[in-house]
């Protein structure tokens, strides 16, 4: 049950109104009474003044013995409360009220502040000259213009600042895009590689590098190549080498030197990588899906 102190009517007797206030998330900056009793309409008052972190201000009155406020003005406004004897539901009712009237009481404060203007104090005419009224006159007219090149300036590093994350965001999206076309580039290779790479069958080694070179371009079996080297540790020179015999091939239309095909990679080998070419280019496909679908 809360409680106020009428005979400490201030900072002190008021804590538990002020923790009151606190729970019902209406914190309070500042708790102001003088503990002086004054009479009012034949009957002795105190007075206290609660200012919340809003700035939003309330006035409390209280008589002796009195359970609760008499009477209670929010920002000089009387508030209609309906119980008066039980300070518990009359507390409750302040805070609806000083909740209710946050956001109308904030925009009023942004009103104001908005409504200020610099004023120029102008000596009487009566104690002052023409030319110390010129002089006063030109002094606040010089304090306007120094304020006016503050904010000119302020607009413009913020202009520059706008222009600089403009250019960074295009660049961004610049980058972004050329990303895209990459990948766009890699799916198109890829499946241009897994349309030329068959099943290798058979026991000839020309049999395995015509599957190879059928529909599949040179460049498309240098990158599947340099695939296996990176994932698969084929050895580089051997791998230099196989290239260089199906790019023989490739050119002339003749026929793979067997033997020499034979010195750096087998028959079996060579149907392996052929079955690693086909699963690499399946891998490949399938994280370019889910990098489209992530973008």
């Amino acid at each position: 049950m809360t409680t106020f102190d009428y005979e400490q009517f201030n900072k002190k007797g008021l804590k538990d109104v002020v923790k009151y206030f606190d729970k019902k998330a209406l914190p309070v900056k500042e708790v102001r009474g003088n503990n002086i009793p004054k009479r009012e309409n034949g009957f002795q008052v105190k007075s206290a003044e609660i200012e919340f972190e809003s700035g939003q201000v309330l006035l409390v009155k209280a008589k002796p013995q009195a359970p609760a406020f008499f009477q209670v003005k929010l920002n000089n406004k009387v508030l209609a409360i309906r119980d008066y004897k039980q300070l518990d539901n009359e507390l409750r009712e302040i805070a609806i009220y000083v909740q209710e009237n946050e956001p109308k009481f904030s925009k009023n404060q942004e009103k104001a502040a908005a409504k200020q203007k610099i004023k120029i104090d102008l000596p009487p005419a009566v104690s002052t000259t023409v030319a110390e009224q010129t002089e006063a006159l030109q002094a606040g007219l010089a304090e306007l213009q120094g304020q006016s090149e503050a904010l000119t300036n302020q607009v413009t590093e913020i202009t520059a600042q706008v222009s600089l994350k403009s250019s960074m965001l295009a660049d961004l999206q610049s980058k972004l895009d050329a990303e895209k076309a990459v990948t766009v580039e890699l799916e198109a290779a890829i499946e241009k590689a897994k349309s030329g790479i068959f099943e290798a069958a058979g026991n000839s080694v020309n049999d395995l590098a015509a599957k190879l070179l059928k529909t599949t371009d040179m460049k498309d079996i240098e990158t599947v190549i340099a695939f296996l080297v990176k994932s698969f540790r084929l050895a580089q020179p051997a791998a230099d080498k196989i290239i260089g015999m199906l790019a023989g091939i490739k050119k002339t239309g003749g026929m793979v030197n067997e033997s020499a095909l034979e010195s750096v990679v087998t028959i079996a080998q060579l149907q392996e990588i052929c079955q690693l070419v086909l699963e690499a280019a399946e891998d490949v496909t399938e994280s370019c899906k889910d990098k489209k679908e992530v973008e």
